[in-house]
């Protein structure tokens, strides 16, 4: 079952973008989490389920907090941006309002 995604949520996370604190390619997303930069990671709950065991595992391993929230689609149009899976918040502060 989706959970709804409140307008706020999804603006503080176009704020977070435009702010420059949050990663949306893998490449650069598994950098930031290896490097220990990553604050927050964010999952599509329609992500692949390879993508979300792998996202899960390094979040696991790196002592990252993980949230599933939102579709592909929703998250990809809250950072200007086409269908995103995965998310990475480098703000402790974006990444505390984002877990509320």
């Amino acid at each position: 079952m989706m959970e709804q995604v409140s307008k706020k949520w999804l603006g503080l996370l176009g704020l977070a973008r435009r702010a420059g604190k949050l990663l949306f390619v893998e490449e650069a997303n598994m950098k930031a989490i290896r490097s220990r930069k990553a604050a927050l990671i964010i999952l599509a709950e329609d992500a692949a389920q390879n993508t979300k065991k792998n996202y899960y595992n390094k979040a696991r391993f790196y002592n990252i907090p993980i949230l599933e929230k939102g579709t592909k689609q929703i998250l990809g149009q809250a950072i200007g941006s086409s269908n995103t899976a995965a998310i990475v918040c480098l703000d402790r502060g974006f990444s505390k309002q984002l877990q509320r």
